[in-house]
């Protein structure tokens, strides 16, 4: 218990207000876990485990993870996190960190989006300039040729 006590007072700032005081409570009984108390705690627990999943996978995105995926935009759609889906994890504190990590997957998608309308535009001129220049070739070839030598 004095495990957790510690654990609540660095991170209870992370945990709606109502549910950290109910895990106040629990941690200041004597007595045992009654069947709801349980049923509150594993839900907190997965809530939790599912908040650090999504943070590790953020953490672990780097170029090498991203280069051979088809649709970037969807993977970072999928790093995002929903906080209204983790109720006992939905303060102020939470909010704030997950806005600025989604607001940063939201940036990076958008780059790889303008990046990737750039990288066609260029494809697009390339093969014009490369027609142009084996239609030229190709005529030059087809050209007769000139009065030979004197």
């Amino acid at each position: 218990m004095s495990v957790l006590r510690g654990v609540i007072d660095r991170l209870g700032r992370y945990f709606e207000p109502s549910d950290l005081q109910n895990l106040e409570g629990l941690t200041g009984s004597i007595t045992g876990v009654s069947p709801e108390q349980e049923s509150f705690l594993v839900t907190l627990r997965s809530q939790v485990e599912t908040l650090l999943t999504k943070l590790s996978a953020v953490k672990g995105l780097s170029f090498h993870a991203l280069k051979d995926e088809e649709n970037i935009a969807a993977v970072l759609g999928e790093l995002k996190i929903e906080l209204k889906f983790l109720p006992a994890l939905n303060s102020e504190a939470t909010q704030s960190v997950v806005r600025l990590i989604n607001g940063k997957l939201d940036d990076v998608a958008a780059q790889i989006g303008d990046i990737r309308r750039r990288i066609g535009e260029q494809k697009t001129r390339v093969a014009k300039i490369i027609r142009h220049n084996q239609d030229a070739i190709n005529a030059f070839l087809a050209a007769p040729a000139g009065p030979g030598p004197p």
